[in-house]
């Protein structure tokens, strides 16, 4: 058998094997219990700075939900995450929402949110999470 075929065969079956596991990663049905643990601990962190810092618990609640897509095998930006697995929320566009504010906040010189819109969008995130699996 010529070289050139079997590496093409080879390739073929590695292309194979990579889309299978990325299929079987991102369809997962719940997070680890390292990921659990990780985004409870830090979604506690947040909850605690909404009051003083809502800004930055927002942007941070962003993090943490592109964190957990991310263990659910979905990849990329947040927005490029939520475009690739509408299917993973019972309310894509609260979770949208909420992501636009984020990028609000991060690129519009003086935008800032209150604690009292910080909590409805944090709210928002929570039940994103847990769409996710999380356990909150």
């Amino acid at each position: 058998m010529d070289i050139s075929i079997i590496i093409i065969l080879l390739v073929i079956g590695l292309a194979i094997v990579i889309a299978g596991y990325v299929f079987i990663k991102s369809n997962r049905r719940g997070l680890s219990s390292a990921d659990n643990t990780y985004i409870k601990k830090h979604w506690e962190i947040i909850i605690n700075e909404a009051n003083g810092n809502p800004n930055l618990a927002i942007m941070n609640a962003d993090k943490l939900l592109g964190h957990a897509l991310k263990a659910r095998g979905v990849f990329g930006s947040v927005g490029d995450q939520l475009k690739s697995a509408p299917s993973l929320f019972n309310d894509l566009n609260s979770v949208w929402s909420a992501h636009k504010i984020r990028n609000r906040l991060a690129h519009e010189i003086g935008m800032k949110v209150t604690p009292k819109e910080a909590k409805s969008f944090l709210n928002i995130y929570k039940k994103a999470l847990k769409d996710l699996g999380a356990k909150l």
